[in-house]
């Protein structure tokens, strides 16, 4: 999967940017699938969407949801703690979307110069961030 890890102290910059529209999903809340599409409803305020998988994937590639030029997916804690089949399938659909959005814009005249849609994961210390790296490359294969 692509995505970014950060350190918890550049997190208020990138919500602070005027071209970034952050959606964050305070994760330490996270303890099942349902809590997560809520957060992701009350983030994006697509009040339409359902709890269950494809709601979340028309959300995660929903244009009109996109407000400004980078739209970010923050997970602010680590891990996630969802069983190990929703995280498969999480992980999988922001990679998918990843590359959904990468394709979507790469035949339009885009001035963005860095791709509009990340996933970013905030760590705190560098033994969490290699604990992310490893697990986040398990899911990659």
């Amino acid at each position: 999967m692509r995505c970014e890890l950060i350190p918890g102290s550049q997190l208020p910059s990138l919500m602070d940017s005027q071209d970034v529209h952050a959606i964050i999903l305070e994760s330490r809340w996270i303890r099942e699938k349902e809590t997560l599409f809520m957060l992701y409803r009350a983030e994006t305020g697509a009040d339409y969407m359902g709890l269950n998988w494809d709601a979340l994937w028309e959300v995660l590639t929903d244009h009109s949801l996109m407000h400004k030029p980078i739209t970010a997916i923050v997970h602010t804690a680590w891990p996630l703690p969802l069983p190990e089949k929703d995280l498969q399938i999480y992980y999988g659909l922001l990679s998918d979307a990843f590359e959904y959005h990468q394709g979507s814009f790469a035949h339009e005249k885009c001035e963005v110069k860095e791709p509009h849609f990340k996933i970013i994961f905030v760590y705190d210390s560098e033994e969490e961030k290699s604990e992310m790296e490893k697990t986040l490359n398990a899911y990659a294969g």
